[in-house]
């Protein structure tokens, strides 16, 4: 018999329904912190320091696809130095993203630093430059991070390949020092890993992805080496949208000439910028909805005279009925996630739940539905049911039937496992005793394939390599009907 890897790990339990892990998992930590470039609006940009991202990736397996999440939080740091911005205009190209950031090519002509206390305060330098004193937990509580995009690289543990982290965070941000929102997602096996790319500024194509015998190999190898979390090694972060509108709008109120210099050039984007930031940070939800209908409105009446950033800073914009309903929508997935784990299916009226709140007209923001739809296809599938464990193989090709699983249940009966095209051979366990399994090729077949049992709440997979006339690889294993082995709670992976 063949085992060129075997990977062992134990089925984890809810205890919570705000865990936000569910099942065994490699968890890849990466730490983003320096000094970084922001667009503002039209030809406005502006630089940040003291800016850090914790960023968190996970890895997993369920019904022998490939479960992997991400999620981010941000703060500004206030040591060693306080954070500072500064701001520039005219610029006529944008900033590289590759490498530390440079000051933009255009008129520098403000900075703005956070200190303890109340006040704001505006002057001006010898050489003209705004210099802005603004309140540090008043900067904290308005500005909002809406998107940015990580380069990151893992090294596999023992081997000689790499996992690419590249794209932007498919969540909600939360405020800073809070972690966002986001649903598990399960992306095709010749989709889900990144070996290699050709870094092009502000862009990562073209992208070399791992094949599905490769990926399966690697998300078992991160599961095993990841726990509780490894270290991932922070590339880049480029393409950052940083609304500070309210910000800007709140010192234009202080000072005429900082008013009039905030608006030079793109007078009705950064009118709109600044509507739809007072909306943002609005806490009265009735006043908070008549603001964005006027930033609406404005839009409406500017036609295509609004920048990318208003567009894209109103795609993210979330109000707390919309949180409420993500909130609860992220519980009932992680309970669906970890019944599917422990009990084989998920209960009835879990499933209900989750897509009565998936399936709400505009009830998750915009950029949250597909993610939450792809885990509640995820989870409708059909699980084990009333069972003690289940069989899988899959291979190379599973959309070609190349390869042929037999199961030997106990009593000496024999059962051949159902074909199910893109998913390879399944057969569920029913019987407590020993069984043996038998994976054969035919048709002049020959291929990497990969063998998962899972029973008495654990789970063994085999890899292997088989070719057309070998003798059928045997694996054996016994069904008991003891369950009540140790496992661990569930766990918040962006805790760890």
């Amino acid at each position: 018999m063949k085992k060129q890897a075997i990977v062992r790990f134990l089925v984890l339990l809810l205890t919570s329904l705000m865990s936000s892990a569910v099942m065994a998992q490699g968890v890849i930590k990466y730490d983003f912190q320096g000094t970084y470039s922001f667009h503002l609006t039209g030809e406005q940009w502006g630089t940040i320091s003291g800016l850090h991202f914790d960023v968190r990736q996970s890895f997993g397996s369920l019904l022998n696809e490939p479960v992997t999440n991400n999620n981010v939080r941000y703060w500004f740091d206030r040591e060693p130095f306080e954070p500072s911005i500064n701001l520039f205009r005219d610029v006529p190209v944008t900033p590289s993203a590759e490498g530390p950031v440079s000051k933009p090519d255009g008129d520098h002509w403000a900075i703005i630093s956070f200190e303890d206390g109340d006040s704001i305060s505006v002057s001006r330098t010898t050489g003209g430059l705004f210099q802005v004193s603004y309140p540090y937990d008043r900067f904290v509580d308005q500005a909002r991070v809406v998107s940015a995009h990580f380069v990151g690289r893992y090294q596999l543990f023992n081997r000689n390949e790499s996992i690419e982290m590249l794209g932007g965070f498919n969540g909600v941000y939360g405020v800073p020092g809070n972690w966002g929102w986001n649903f598990p997602g399960s992306p095709s096996w010749n989709r889900a890993l990144v070996s290699s790319y050709n870094f092009i500024d502000r862009g990562t194509e073209p992208v070399a992805w791992y094949s599905t015998s490769q990926a399966r190999d690697i998300f078992a190898n991160v599961i095993e080496a990841c726990q509780p979390v490894c270290e991932g090694n922070a590339i880049g972060l480029q393409d950052l949208n940083l609304n500070i509108h309210g910000v800007l709008n709140d010192i234009a109120s202080q000072s005429e000439e900082f008013r009039m210099a905030y608006y030079k050039g793109d007078t009705r984007t950064a009118m709109l910028n600044s509507l739809l930031a007072a909306a943002q940070s609005e806490p009265d939800p009735q006043l908070r909805r008549r603001r964005h209908a006027l930033a609406n409105r404005a839009m409406e009446a500017f036609g295509n005279e609004q920048s990318h950033t208003f567009r894209q800073q109103q795609g993210f914009a979330a109000d707390q009925r919309k949180q409420s309903t993500t909130e609860q929508a992220m519980a009932v997935t992680n309970d669906a996630l970890c019944q599917m784990m422990t009990e084989g299916e998920v209960k009835e009226a879990t499933l209900s739940q989750l897509k009565q709140l998936v399936q709400q007209q505009e009830a998750l923001p915009r950029q949250l539905q597909d993610r939450a739809e792809e885990s509640l296809e995820l989870l409708s599938k059909e699980g084990l049911g009333d069972s003690y464990g289940q069989v899988t193989l899959t291979w190379g090709d599973a959309s070609a039937e190349e390869l042929l699983l037999r199961v030997y249940t106990p009593g000496n009966g024999t059962h051949w496992a159902s074909y199910i095209p893109n998913e390879g051979s399944r057969t569920t366990l029913r019987r407590i005793g020993k069984y043996k399994v038998e994976v054969s090729a035919v048709r002049g077949s020959a291929t990497n394939y990969q063998l998962s049992i899972r029973r008495n709440g654990e789970y063994d997979v085999y890899d292997g390599y088989i070719s057309y006339r070998e003798m059928p690889e045997s694996y054996e294993f016994t069904v008991d009907s003891n369950q009540s082995a140790e496992r661990e709670h569930c766990r918040n992976f962006t805790e760890l």
